[in-house]
């Protein structure tokens, strides 16, 4: 992704972190303090939007993938005792400061005076942390979980939103790392899933940045997707090409370094209406149905025929902006059983 889009996308979810920890700030002084003074809820504005400004840039610039490696308590532990730490501090900065101003006295003397020493010993102040120790756990578990399970999953889960089955347009990109099978040959299992993860690790960061969702991994295939609506015709999953196709080339050195290859991924893009809805029932998962996957899954047949990297359908082709970016040459067309009008192929340079 340039970089300034990627600073866009991480401003962005800073702010949010900001407006949820300032709506969570109010909400705390409103059942603890109730509205009899004013200066709480100044408190609990600046409270919030420090807290969700420091999460928000620890989520995206001190974290992120860096916790990813360890197990899910040890990523949770950390994450939380982090948070507590710096509310604590936050809150005795923020409420010191404003003490300091009401009663014009300088830093210190308001952190030793009687006032600030009944808060902190006897008042809400025990309250406070308890308060914001749970939001920093449900947030964190949360996001974690989201990580494990699938970026959006859980709202959909606990909303019921596909248990009963609904027509939605998608996006898919269906990649394949078309020489892993050279590395189990060299190596063994362990070592073959290694190699696998670090790369479906790197193209998952890449799908955070361009705001896409991965819907499954097969083997040496991964399969993500996008929400088609407007902002999907900006043709972020074209970045996403092109950045995957970066973090391949600066990882050639180390992946032929310690797994004797250098990983060749196709990619294939296509899209139009799937069936999204929950399946199972000892274990429940939320799946795509539809020709659209049919027809991808028959695209990567006809990329690895035809050595092709970058194949899309007519369907991503008409969706360019502008029409004709990106657009190499036509590759042929491939016909699906019991459909009477094939599906134009093109490739295209990443």
């Amino acid at each position: 992704m340039p970089a300034p889009q990627m600073h866009s996308l991480n401003l962005k979810q800073v702010l949010l972190y900001c407006l949820t920890g300032m709506l969570l700030g109010l909400i705390y002084i409103a059942l603890v303090n109730g509205f009899s003074h004013s200066y709480p809820f100044i408190n609990g504005v600046i409270i919030g939007i420090l807290l969700g400004a420091m999460i928000g840039v620890f989520e995206i610039y001190l974290f992120g993938q860096r916790l990813q490696r360890y197990p899910f308590f040890v990523m949770l532990s950390i994450r939380v005792c982090t948070y507590i730490t710096c509310i604590t501090v936050i809150i005795l900065i923020v409420v010191t400061t404003t003490r300091s101003v009401r009663h014009e006295q300088i830093f210190l003397a308001a952190l030793q005076s009687e006032e600030s020493l009944a808060y902190i010993f006897h008042g809400n102040f025990k309250t406070a942390i308890t308060y914001t120790f749970l939001a920093a756990v449900l947030a964190n578990f949360i996001r974690l979980v989201s990580f494990k399970i699938g970026r959006g999953m859980p709202t959909n889960f606990f909303l019921g939103l596909y248990y009963q089955p609904k027509l939605v347009e998608r996006i898919f990109i269906f990649l394949n790392i078309s020489n892993a099978d050279h590395v189990l040959k060299k190596n063994n299992l362990e070592t073959y899933h290694q190699f696998i993860h670090e790369i479906y690790c790197a193209i998952s960061v890449a799908a955070i940045h361009h705001n896409a969702y991965v819907y499954e991994y097969v083997d040496d295939q991964m399969i993500v997707y996008w929400k088609a609506n407007h902002k999907a015709r900006s043709s972020s999953w074209l970045f996403f090409c092109k950045e995957i196709s970066t973090v391949m080339r600066n990882r050639q050195d180390y992946t032929e370094k310690t797994y004797g290859i250098v990983p060749k991924l196709r990619c294939v893009l296509h899209g139009g209406n799937v069936i999204q809805a929950e399946i199972g029932e000892l274990k429940t998962e939320i799946v795509f149905h539809g020709d659209v996957l049919n027809t991808a899954a028959r695209m990567m047949s006809v990329a690895h025929e035809k050595k092709q990297e970058f194949v899309a359908s007519q369907y991503i082709v008409d969706r360019l902006t502008p029409p004709d970016e990106k657009i190499h040459h036509p590759i042929g067309e491939i016909e699906l059983r019991g459909k009477q009008i094939p599906v134009s192929l093109y490739s295209m340079l990443p």
